[in-house]
């Protein structure tokens, strides 16, 4: 099964070059890891994305989300998104991509289960690794999921 990465980010900018920077490390993921990821695409606001997860029926998806959509531009925030990804894909990856990581702790009175939080201000080289390794733990989480719900008589 591919699990496909997806980006949101209301800065174009920023979207594309997360999104450059996913696809080069999933292609390096990919060889190590049989094709197991795919990347779907960026998006720039809450109502794309969590259109882009229902028309494609996203299941066990990866999901790199800026904590703090400009509250100008939408009404909701990636938290809330991060919330209704989890409805409709309750294995959902969560890794948030931020300048705020003060707003880390937002995610645990919501009770996000964000999987880590990458700092966009670090080098290109932290950023890359931080990513890279993000995926790969998103990647084990799925795996060991699926071994527990193996072995688990309901």
């Amino acid at each position: 099964m591919k699990h496909q990465v997806l980006v949101c980010d209301d800065e174009l900018a920023q979207a594309q070059s997360l999104a450059e920077m996913l696809e080069r490390v999933i292609v390096i993921q990919d060889d190590e890891r049989q094709g197991k990821l795919d990347f779907l695409g960026y998006y720039t606001s809450y109502a794309a994305t969590l259109q882009a997860v229902t028309d494609h029926q996203v299941t066990e998806g990866i999901y790199f989300l800026d904590i703090e959509l400009s509250p100008k531009q939408y009404d909701k925030t990636d938290l809330d998104l991060a919330e209704a990804i989890k409805r409709q894909d309750p294995k959902a990856q969560i890794i948030f991509v931020t300048t705020h990581d003060e707003l880390a702790l937002m995610t645990f009175h919501r009770r996000i289960g964000a999987l880590d939080y990458i700092i966009k201000d670090s080098t290109r080289s932290e950023f890359q690794g931080r990513i890279t390794e993000a995926l790969a733990l998103a990647l084990e989480n799925i795996a060991t999921s699926h071994t527990t719900q193996k072995y688990t008589f309901t």
